[in-house]
């Protein structure tokens, strides 16, 4: 799908299953969700206020946003092993049909949802963090957020993030040197960001939990 910034013009591709763990996250951390407002195509009455399409409004973005910034340090501990009875969880609870399209369980519990952050068995970086960065990059500038699964939009511009590099890497056919700060499509960026080889340069100040938020992993 394709979420669109209305405020920002910019827009990124996010995978379904991505966004509702994403969703779910929130959740857990106290988000209320409001529901979407009905596409253009499809009348108010008969809108059931999916996640899946319709536009996020402007303060429930927000609110999504600042959920899901202080989620971040519960999300990154998952990224280094931890000890399997550290992991079970057991209290589940039907979903939100407007969240989700598959069955995502544990809206009750946070280490449900917090588990699918988690790097592979085979090692490597968290694809569902990667995206989360670029949810957040997306909801920061504020405004409402078009959901759907549309081309992209020639009035809009792709999703950029700028990063600072914690290590020199060869990157959109260029050197990106450690220290420096890089402006970089946002997928490219959020991955770097999970394989914690770059910071999110604008990420919002003053705020403990994202100032530390990497430097802690290391």
């Amino acid at each position: 799908m394709i979420w669109t910034n209305l405020k920002s013009r910019r827009e990124t591709p996010l995978a379904g299953h991505s966004v509702e763990r994403i969703l779910g996250l929130a959740v857990t951390r106290g988000w209320r969700p409001q529901g979407t407002a009905a596409p253009s195509d499809r009348a108010a009455a008969q809108w059931s206020g999916s996640y899946g399409g319709g536009t996020i409004v402007a303060a429930d973005a927000a609110a999504l946003f600042a959920t899901l910034l202080d989620a971040l340090p519960a999300v990154w501990s998952w990224q280094r092993p931890a000890p399997e009875s550290e992991r079970v969880a057991t209290d589940y609870m039907p979903r939100d049909a407007r969240l989700c399209d598959t069955w995502t369980p544990g809206y009750t519990n946070s280490i449900v949802i917090e588990c699918c952050f988690a790097p592979g068995a085979a090692g490597g970086h968290s694809a569902a963090l990667a995206q989360l960065y670029q949810v957040l990059g997306l909801l920061a500038p504020g405004g409402a957020i078009q959901v759907g699964h549309p081309r992209p939009s020639p009035s809009c511009e792709p999703l950029a993030l700028r990063v600072k590099m914690r290590s020199g890497v060869v990157t959109e056919g260029r050197i990106a040197d450690a220290g420096s700060i890089q402006t970089l499509r946002a997928d490219l960026a959020a991955t770097l960001i999970a394989e914690r080889r770059a910071l999110w340069a604008d990420a919002p100040k003053p705020r403990k939990v994202v100032a530390e938020l990497v430097q802690e992993e290391t």
